[in-house]
C-alpha cells in the first residue's frame, strides 16, 4: 500500500529496518514513533526551562558580584536584585511544573524530578543569600 512506505524505521546509522508485516505490528510503528516526538518536545521543554532557570541565577550571581565589587553595601545589593529573583523564582515555577508532569508520565523518574527540583531550589537559595 502507498502509506506503508512511511513506516519503514531507521537506525541512527541511516539503515532501513523491515517493514512490519502485520496490522497491529503497523499500529505499533505508527504509536512508537508519535509517542518518540511527543516525548522529545515535552522532555526538551523541560531541559529548556531548568536552563533557563540557572542561567537567571548566574546573572543574578554575576550582578551581586559586581555590585559588591563596587562597594554596596548587603541592603543595596538586595534591593537591587529584588526583581531579579522575583523573576527567577517565576521560572522556578514554571520549571517545576514541568519537572512535576515529567515525573508523573514517567518521561523521567520521579526521584530525578525530585531531585533536580531540589537542586534548583538550593541554588536559587544560595543567590538570595549570596553564597
Amino acid at each position: 500500500r502507498p502509506g506503508d512506505r512511511q513506516l519503514e524505521t531507521t537506525t541512527p546509522r541511516g539503515k532501513t529496518n523491515a517493514m512490519p508485516n502485520s496490522n497491529s505490528a503497523k499500529k505499533r510503528l505508527r504509536q512508537n514513533k508519535a509517542h518518540r516526538a511527543r516525548n522529545r518536545s515535552r522532555k526538551s521543554a523541560m531541559r529548556t526551562e531548568i536552563r533557563k532557570v540557572r542561567e537567571a541565577a548566574a546573572e543574578i550571581a554575576k550582578v551581586r558580584q559586581s555590585l559588591e565589587a563596587d562597594g554596596k553595601s548587603g541592603d543595596e545589593v538586595s534591593v537591587a536584585i529584588q526583581d531579579q529573583v522575583e523573576s527567577l523564582e517565576t521560572q522556578y515555577r514554571v520549571a517545576q511544573r514541568k519537572l512535576d508532569r515529567a515525573g508523573l508520565t514517567n518521561l523521567i523518574h520521579r526521584n530525578t524530578a525530585a531531585r533536580t527540583k531540589s537542586r534548583l531550589q538550593r541554588l536559587i537559595l544560595s543567590v538570595k543569600q549570596g553564597a
